[in-house]
């Protein structure tokens, strides 16, 4: 049964029924109209008492427990293809459910600092990397862009505020470090390494080779270490011909993130290494594809899939953020054409934009 069926069997049983899902429950968006219950043992209870109980679609979600065998059990694995055009209308639609239900971007500095019984935390900031990217990858679990997806906005909201180098200098790891492809003197750059010191807890570095020198030198007690370096984000905006993203997503994932892993291992330290990014690359299409971006002009915006202030047309959603307004667009709609060596664009909301990669190893 493909993945297709399997959704399309969903919207059938909980007309009928509540359903129990077990796998991947970011898939739970391309379900309409679904109320999501967390607790099936609470769910049960309530259900179970002498009251009227609301005619609603139910999904449940969490461990099975002894009330598995009073509601069919779906298994939805994240490996199979999504249906994009239904994904993407479903996101745009129902954002409000998807920010409530889903693992976002905002929750990341809270989980990183609630989990520090390790030698170093280190978190790797990728510019630019969709979840389908890495999906076949080992530890690899799905994130919601809560907001626009350009770059100031996602990693400010990965960052969070406190910082997360202040949330665990106050649990103990006094030391911290920063590596970065970016120039220190970039004002995002200041927001997200706030609070390291330029001259002593930083460093600027144009390959990962001088990351993983630069650890060799580290002590291992109580430190955190924030590295930022380049995802798909530059090749996207200009390169000439298509690049071949396929092999570059893997690279970081093989050559830099599993490299850090064999690095951490060959210190002897207990540690727990994080990696995600700001926001995922919608690609022009191929040609010969059926899909292709549908463009709305308007003079009065210059960016393509996003623009700053509030605009009142159709297939926008508004968010304000860090203190700016935003108009973002829905798929698969532009303000303006791409260019020639333009390969991919980001701000909208979509599966490809909207949902990055999250992953966490632990090693020791």
């Amino acid at each position: 049964m493909t993945e297709f069926d399997i959704i399309s069997h969903l919207e059938e049983l909980v007309d009928i029924t509540p359903v129990i899902v077990e796998g991947d429950t970011l898939r739970l968006l391309e379900l309409e109209d679904i109320n999501l219950e967390k607790d099936i043992n609470a769910y049960a209870m309530r259900v179970d008492e002498p009251t009227i109980v609301p005619d609603e679609r139910i999904v449940l979600t969490g461990p099975v427990t002894n009330y598995f065998k009073r509601w069919p059990i779906v298994q939805v694995n994240r490996s199979d293809p999504v249906n994009l055009n239904r994904f993407n209308k479903r996101l745009f639609q129902n954002y409000e459910f998807a920010q409530k239900n889903l693992f976002t971007q905002s929750k990341i500095a809270d989980y990183i600092a609630d989990d520090i019984e390790v030698d170093m935390i280190i978190l790797l900031l990728i510019d630019g990397l969709s979840y389908k990217d890495w999906i076949d990858f080992p530890y690899v679990r799905s994130c919601l862009v809560d907001g626009p997806t350009i770059t100031s906005i996602g990693f400010r909201n990965i960052i969070g505020n406190p910082p997360i180098a202040y949330r665990l200098f106050n649990k103990g790891f006094k030391k911290r470090y920063g590596y970065t492809y970016w120039d220190r003197d970039n004002q995002l750059t200041d927001i997200l390494f706030n609070g390291f010191d330029p001259s002593l807890q930083m460093k600027r570095v144009s390959e990962f080779k001088e990351v993983l020198l630069g650890l060799d030198e580290l002590t291992l007690e109580q430190t955190y270490v924030q590295i930022l370096i380049n995802g798909l984000d530059t090749i996207c905006h200009h390169h000439r011909g298509r690049p071949p993203v396929k092999t570059i997503a893997q690279d970081i994932y093989e050559k830099i993130f599993s490299d850090l892993v064999r690095q951490i291992q060959k210190m002897g330290a207990s540690a727990i290494i994080y990696a995600t990014a700001d926001h995922g690359i919608l690609w022009k299409p191929e040609p010969g594809d059926e899909e292709d971006f549908i463009l709305i002009r308007d003079d009065r915006i210059n960016s393509r899939r996003y623009a700053k202030g509030s605009y009142l047309i159709p297939n926008v959603r508004h968010f304000t953020c860090y203190g700016n307004n935003y108009s973002v667009l829905s798929y698969p709609f532009l303000f303006n054409p791409i260019s020639r060596l333009e390969w991919g664009v980001h701000g909208g909301i979509s599966y490809q934009e909207s949902i990055v990669p999250f992953v966490k190893m632990e090693v020791s």
